[in-house]
Formats: structure tokens, sequence, C-alpha cells
């Protein structure tokens, strides 16, 4: 479905939580970060097309941002940012902003068309980054 808020488009913050699938969305134009993971293990976003967030305040939030508390993330054949396609990412800063996340997973997505870049990682624990497209 298509999500858009005053805030974030999805924010997690359960540290119980163990296991999530995120397939197939759409998350634009919200105020906040597409998507907020703030805590949980084992999260796949698949397949979602996520822009233009930080809809008020340029570089102000990102597509994704994954902070300390959330691990075992699989991002894995999304477009995030304009994909090189249009110009369609607008205010967003990165498109994936991981500040420490142990076993992130990112391959196989369009990383285009974001203010700041398509992806940082200031990570402590075992990552992989393949087969992503970016500016």
């Amino acid at each position: 479905g298509e999500q858009s808020y005053i805030g974030n488009g999805m924010y997690v913050s359960n540290p119980s939580l163990d296991g999530l699938s995120v397939t197939g969305s759409d998350f634009h134009s919200n105020m906040g970060n597409g998507l907020l993971f703030e805590q949980g293990r084992h999260i796949t976003v698949t397949g979602n097309t996520i822009f233009n967030n930080s809809a008020y305040e340029k570089n102000g939030s990102n597509g994704i941002t994954i902070t300390a508390g959330a691990s075992y993330i699989s991002l894995m054949g999304n477009m995030i940012g304009s994909g090189g396609v249009t110009s369609t990412a607008a205010n967003q800063g990165w498109g994936v902003y991981a500040t420490s996340s142990d076993h992130l997973l990112a391959v196989g997505n369009a990383l285009s068309g974001n203010n700041l870049g398509g992806l940082y990682s200031l990570t402590d624990g075992t990552n992989t980054n393949a087969n992503n497209t970016t500016d």
C-alpha cells in the first residue's frame, strides 16, 4: 500500500520484535524518514519504493534510517531515491543511513538520486553491501 505521514512512514521501536517483513509498499512524502528502525531483529525490507521523505526540510530525514537497537536487517531489491529515473528523491538526505547495525545486508537496491548519497553505514557488526546501484 501507499504510506505518507506527518512523522515517519514506518517506525519500529519494539525491542521484543523478532521478525518483520515489509514488502511491495510505497513510502514517500513523509516529514520524517520513510522507514525508521530503532529496535528489533530479523527485519526484511524487499521490493519497496521509498522516495521524497523529509518532505519539508532538505536532508533532514532519510529513506531508511537504522539505529543501534536494530539488528539482522535485510534490504533487498528496493528503489530508495529516484533510482536514476527522475528527480523524485527531492529533500531526502541519505537513501539508507545506518548509525550502527549488526548484520546489515544491503543487496540489489537502486540508491540513486538521494541528496547526500545512497548508503551511509557506520557499523560495528558483520555487514554486506553488494550489487547496489548509486549515483
